[in-house]
């Protein structure tokens, strides 16, 4: 393999599939109910949760790419690898939603709500788990002291 496949695709496709993985077990674990409730600690608990996997996913890309020798450049890469999930999500979901909004002949408050709708959707799915991701992948992002120091 070359060494971008070892130092960046591999553990970052790695964390990939243990990113979708997680998220799938965690939709199908909850109940559906608890979606749905309006109480604010019952979401934050959740959300504390995710974020705290995808900072340990974050750190095990980095950590997999800092031994497997990659540069600062790689470990970043193979850290927030997952956010390319994210972005497929996302790309889908705003684009259905835009032509839902389009579709539908919305203009003036109602496009706004459609519009926030989007706000909310790219820091929940973007913003938040690659900010987790990055602090997962900060310890690993400086020179090593050890005898694969850069």
């Amino acid at each position: 393999m070359t060494r971008q496949a070892v130092t960046m695709l591999l553990p970052g496709t790695t964390i990939l599939l243990a990113a979708a993985t997680g998220l799938s077990f965690a939709v199908y674990a909850t109940p559906a109910d608890r979606w749905l409730d309006p109480r604010w600690y019952v979401h934050a608990l959740a959300a504390a949760a995710a974020f705290l996997f995808y900072l340990v996913l974050g750190a095990i890309g980095a950590a997999w790419s800092r031994h497997a020798g990659g540069s600062r450049g790689e470990r970043l890469v193979a850290g927030v690898f997952p956010l390319v999930l994210h972005m497929a999500v996302v790309g889908f979901a705003v684009g259905g939603d835009v032509l839902y909004a389009f579709s539908r002949g919305a203009v003036g408050r109602h496009l706004d709500i459609h519009f926030i709708n989007i706000i909310n959707m790219l820091m929940v799915m973007l913003v938040v788990p690659g900010t987790a991701l990055l602090l997962g992948v900060l310890p690993f992002a400086r020179r090593s002291a050890g005898p694969d120091a850069q």
